[in-house]
């Protein structure tokens, strides 16, 4: 797009979907086009804005031990068919010199997802984002989301998820470290093994 064009507004773009697909007549969307635009923007489109104002503050670290911030609710916009996936992510990591607040490591998943975007590259960004921000000896980042786009396919009862997962790591020690603790807890979401 040009300099000086400003993008299509997305009130009258969605005027021109309702009318394309007979929907502009109905009484119950003559509020939709500032509704759409409204959510749209306040709550589906909103990762970049979340990287750019991620404030990242570290403390020091005592130690190198593993951490896991585990099942965020997160979404996304699937930029094929522009439905919503929702689901979950899991970003753990091993300190280099520093710890982080565990709202950090929730800002870096909502900013990687809060957008239109395939979950793959989402998947990558996020584990990216980790490894620059919080300079870790090792990162890993999972995602588990449920697809309208696929899953209507397959009738009201299908739940299939796509599930992601990407590693950083700057030595073969720290990741086989955090591979060890993923294989003990990140088994099946929503369950912690718990050794004797």
């Amino acid at each position: 797009m040009g300099q000086g064009h400003e993008p299509p507004d997305i009130e009258d773009a969605v005027t021109q979907f309702l009318r394309a697909i007979e929907q502009d007549t109905h009484p119950e969307t003559s509020k939709t086009p500032q509704r759409v635009a409204t959510f749209w923007r306040e709550h589906l489109l909103v990762g970049e804005q979340k990287k750019a104002s991620l404030k990242v503050e570290g403390m020091p670290a005592e130690s190198q031990d593993p951490v896991m911030l585990r099942e965020i609710d997160l979404h996304l916009v699937c930029p094929h068919h522009l439905t919503i996936g929702m689901g979950r992510g899991t970003l753990a990591y091993i300190p280099g010199t520093q710890w982080f607040g565990l709202g950090t490591l929730a800002d870096i998943l909502q900013a990687a997802t809060a957008r239109c975007i395939l979950q793959e590259q989402a998947t990558r960004d996020a584990v990216d984002w980790a490894f620059e921000l919080l300079r870790p000896r090792a990162a890993y980042v999972q995602l588990s989301f449920l697809h309208p786009c696929h899953n209507a396919h397959y009738g009201a009862d299908a739940r299939a998820e796509v599930v992601t997962e990407a590693f950083r790591s700057q030595d073969e020690a720290a990741r086989d470290a955090l591979s060890a603790m993923l294989q003990r807890v990140v088994k099946e979401p929503g369950t912690v093994s718990r050794e004797p």
